[in-house]
């Protein structure tokens, strides 16, 4: 179960089991292949530095590879999954893996709250590791919003993986969440229910499609008014607004520098370069340019 912290939290989620009949996990990788075996350990731990995490979904019998993805048919085993490389270390390559057979309450019971999980209708998205670039800028975004909004008293920013829940059966865990003060009821022990004002989403070469098409999709159906995709690699800030026609599409802009302005957080800005610096600048500096202006 999931409890939440202003720079992160601890807590879990989870999904029951449909009928093993239909379940499917699919693995969608990047740049390597990747194979998942099964392995027989405890449902979740760390060993030997591998995280061990056993999905629920059963199977192994009927398996597919190409070099974008590999399908696991579901059988009723009641064995783990680890992505692995060939030589059987866990995997590090880009992936997203999806696990079919979970429900909701499973979900906020039993996915492990170390790693970014998430659930969209009866799947369980599992994200490959992020690196430290994307945990930087993850850190100075939320570094700026929160002492922005701190100092104006405006709400509050949270980060993944404490939970949005946009409706029942859909669960994001974004990289950077703000609430505006008139939405702090909407927060619970386990999740914010509802559309923040602002989400972020650092991309990764794992999550780059899913972050900009599905989760954009999903973000301007629930109503959130503002939501950022940053991708470090092409060095691209892409900005959704939402419409004043609620069925209009958002509204996307691209910005690879020059000075950036919040739409939802009033009077909050960056300098889009600042994301793309190496190292990235001083916090407290950037802050109180913010301030200052």
């Amino acid at each position: 179960m999931k409890c939440f912290s202003q720079f992160g939290y601890s807590s879990h989620h989870s999904k029951s089991a449909r009928s093993h009949n239909d379940l499917k996990t699919r693995a969608f990788i990047l740049k390597s292949e990747i194979r998942a075996i099964l392995i027989a350990t405890p449902r979740f731990r760390i060993t030997l530095g591998l995280m061990l995490f056993r999905i629920g979904v059963n199977f192994a019998e009927k398996t597919r590879y190409d070099k974008k993805c590999i399908a696991l048919e579901s059988l009723d085993m009641g064995l783990p999954l680890k992505v692995t490389k060939g030589n059987g270390e866990e995997a590090f390559e880009p992936y997203l893996l999806r696990a079919g057979g979970w429900t909701e309450d499973r979900y906020f019971k039993e996915a492990p709250e170390t790693r970014i999980f998430e659930f969209e209708d009866g799947e369980l998205i599992m994200h490959s590791p992020v690196n430290t670039r994307h945990q930087e800028i993850v850190r100075f975004l939320t570094f700026l919003i929160t002492g922005y909004a701190s100092k104006h008293k405006l709400g509050k920013a949270l980060n993944g993986p404490a939970v949005v829940r946009l409706r029942p059966n859909l669960d994001y865990e974004p990289d950077i969440f703000y609430i505006a003060n008139e939405q702090l009821g909407q927060l619970g022990d386990q999740y914010f229910s509802g559309a923040p004002t602002l989400v972020i989403e650092v991309t990764s070469p794992g999550s780059r499609n899913h972050d900009l098409t599905i989760k954009a999709l999903n973000y301007h159906e629930h109503g959130v008014k503002e939501y950022w995709a940053v991708d470090g690699g092409e060095k691209i800030l892409y900005r959704h607004l939402l419409s004043e026609h609620p069925n209009d599409p958002y509204l996307i802009t691209r910005h690879t520098e020059g000075r950036f302005e919040s739409e939802s957080l009033s009077g909050f800005w960056i300098q889009v370069n600042w994301l793309w610096q190496k190292p990235l600048p001083a916090e407290l500096e950037c802050l109180q340019q913010i301030f200052d202006i």
